[in-house]
C-alpha cells in the first residue's frame, strides 16, 4: 500500500512528521507507515528538502540580483547542483534514522545517490514487492489478516518473507540459481541492491527473479479467506 501511494501529490505538502503522527493517531499499523522508504524508492525527497534546494538558489539569485550582477546559465545551474548534493547528504541523515521501512531503508540508503542517478532500471510492481516485503509472502499476509499463518507454502518454514523467498526457499532454487549467477552468490537485499546499481544485467535478473516468483505463487497459494473487518484487520495487527 505504502509504495503505491502518488507521493509527489500526497507526501509533499506538509511536513513528514505530521503525516506520521497522523497516521499514528489514526491506528493505521506501523508497516503501513514506511513513508521514508516509499519516498526513496521512488526517489522522491520530502519536500520540505525540496524546497531547501529551490531556496538556495533562490537566495543565490537575489543576491546576484542585489549586487547588479548577471551570472550565467552555468553559474546558476552550479549552484543548484550544490545545493541538490547538499539535500541527498541531509535526506540520507533522514532515512538513517527512520523508523518504518527499515529493510528498504538500508538497502537503498547507503547507495541514496547511486540509486537516483542510475542510468538503468526500472521498478516494476513485483520487484517492489520483494524489495519492501509487503507482498505475496507469508509474514506479510498474516499481519494483514489475509493468512492463518506466517508460514511457507513452498517449503513449509514456519515464516515466509521476502528475504526467506531470495535466499532460503528450496522451491524457487532454480530461479535463484540465475538471479545468482547475475548478483552473486551473497544475496542479502543490500548486496542485490548495490549489484543491481552496478550493472544493468543484475537489475533485469532481479526483476525477472520476482516476476517469476510471483507468476508462480498466483499459480500455487491457495485462494485468500475471506477479507476480514478493517477494524479486525487493525486490532490484529497493533
Amino acid at each position: 500500500m505504502a509504495v503505491s501511494f502518488d507521493i509527489a501529490n500526497a507526501f509533499n505538502s506538509i511536513p513528514h512528521s505530521a503525516i506520521l503522527e497522523a497516521l499514528r493517531y489514526h491506528g493505521v499499523p506501523t508497516y503501513l507507515r514506511s513513508l521514508a522508504a516509499a519516498c526513496a524508492l521512488a526517489g522522491t525527497p520530502p519536500w520540505e528538502l525540496e524546497a531547501s534546494v529551490l531556496s538556495a538558489v533562490y537566495h543565490w539569485t537575489a543576491e546576484q540580483r542585489a549586487r547588479d550582477l548577471r551570472p550565467a546559465p552555468e553559474e546558476r545551474g552550479a549552484v543548484r547542483r550544490h545545493a541538490h548534493e547538499d539535500m541527498v547528504r541531509d535526506w540520507e541523515g533522514d532515512l538513517s534514522r527512520a523508523q518504518f521501512g527499515r529493510r528498504t531503508l538500508d538497502a537503498i540508503g547507503p547507495n541514496l545517490d547511486r540509486w537516483l542517478e542510475r542510468p538503468h532500471g526500472f521498478l516494476t510492481y513485483r520487484l517492489v514487492q520483494v524489495l519492501t516485503g509487503h507482498g505475496c509472502f507469508g509474514n506479510y499476509l498474516h499481519k494483514i489478516g489475509r493468512e492463518e499463518s506466517p508460514s511457507c507454502h513452498e517449503c513449509g518454514a514456519a515464516v515466509d518473507s521476502a528475504q526467506h523467498t531470495l535466499a532460503v526457499c528450496p522451491g524457487w532454487e532454480e530461479q535463484r540459481r540465475v538471479l545468482v549467477g547475475a548478483v552473486g552468490q551473497d544475496l542479502s537485499l543490500p548486496s542485490i541492491v548495490n549489484a543491481m546499481l552496478d550493472d544493468e544485467r543484475a537489475w533485469k535478473a532481479m526483476a525477472s527473479f520476482c516476476e517469476t516468483r510471483s507468476a508462480g505463487m498466483a499459480m500455487r497459494r491457495s485462494p485468500y479467506p475471506p477479507r476480514p473487518s478493517v477494524a479486525a484487520a487493525l486490532a490484529r495487527c497493533r
